[in-house]
């Protein structure tokens, strides 16, 4: 499996609404999986400071890892 890091902006994003955020993620991780995705979440990184949250994924291809950012 290859390793991917996907950036997200989400300036004016509240902290607050992050485990909402994970939630629905391990929502659609699970559905996908269930389609033989085969695509497992790592974890994430949130810089307030950019703006931005980093999510590292193992999959076996970027389309999953894209798939599932829409998806969520």
């Amino acid at each position: 499996m290859t390793r991917y890091v996907i950036e997200r902006n989400v300036a004016g994003f509240k902290l607050e609404n992050l485990a909402a955020a994970g939630r629905k993620s391990n929502e659609v991780l699970a559905e996908m999986n269930a389609e033989a995705k085969g695509v497992t979440w790592i974890r994430s990184y949130v810089s307030e400071a950019e703006g931005k949250i980093y999510c590292e994924y193992e999959s076996p291809d970027k389309d999953a890892v894209l798939e599932h950012a829409r998806r969520a």
